[in-house]
C-alpha cells in the first residue's frame, strides 16, 4: 500500500522542463567528438539527472555538474572562470603525478609463464 502511495504521488508531480546553460549545451556537443551531444535533447530535468547517474564518463560528469546554474554559472564570465579554476587544479595535479607518484608500489609485469611445482 505504502509503495502505491509513493508511485501515484511521484506521478503527480509533473516533471521539469529541462533548462541547461549554454555552456551545458556546448559542452554536451563537442565533448569527446560529440558522443554526449544528445544530452540536450531530454525534455525533462529528472531524464537529465537520470541520464548523469548512469554515466560512466566522470570529466563529462563534472563539467556538467561545474557549469551548471546550481553552481552560478549564469553567465559566460562565471563559467569561465570556473572552467579555469578547475583546469588549473588539473594541471597542479598532473604536475604532481608526473613527478611525484611513486610507482615503484605497482606490481611488475610478469613477463613469463610461471613453472608448476614439483607435486604436480
Amino acid at each position: 500500500m505504502a509503495a502505491r502511495k509513493a508511485e501515484q504521488a511521484a506521478q503527480a508531480v509533473p516533471a521539469s522542463k529541462l533548462e541547461l546553460t549554454p555552456s551545458q549545451v556546448t559542452i554536451a556537443r563537442k565533448y569527446a567528438d560529440g558522443e554526449f551531444a544528445y544530452v540536450p535533447g531530454y525534455p525533462t530535468l529528472e531524464a537529465f539527472r537520470g541520464e548523469l547517474d548512469q554515466c560512466g564518463d566522470t570529466l563529462f560528469k563534472f563539467l556538467m555538474i561545474e557549469t551548471s546554474k546550481g553552481e552560478d554559472c549564469l553567465s559566460h564570465e562565471a563559467t569561465m572562470k570556473r572552467l579555469e579554476l578547475a583546469i588549473g587544479h588539473l594541471a597542479k595535479v598532473l604536475d604532481a603525478v608526473d613527478v611525484e607518484a611513486d610507482w615503484s608500489l605497482e606490481e611488475p609485469e610478469q613477463t613469463s609463464t610461471p613453472l608448476p611445482s614439483p607435486d604436480m
